[in-house]
């Protein structure tokens, strides 16, 4: 998460961190929240989201 809301840092490597995220399904409430909540802006902003909202599915799917 921390990854995520730094500000720099390739969209790639924040993809991954997003998908990462879903090896913490200890944490899948408060990581839907954030992922559905988060402001993305800049050059590529539509991959990150696209990303994101798979991770959120991804927990949503399990329950």
């Amino acid at each position: 998460m921390d990854h995520l809301g730094q500000s720099g840092g390739s969209i790639a490597s924040k993809m991954a961190a997003a998908y990462e995220l879903r090896k913490f399904p200890q944490y899948k409430n408060v990581i839907c929240r954030l992922l559905e909540k988060a402001e993305i802006e800049g050059p590529a902003a539509e991959m990150l989201k696209c990303e994101m909202k798979l991770t959120a599915k991804f927990y949503q799917e399990e329950e």
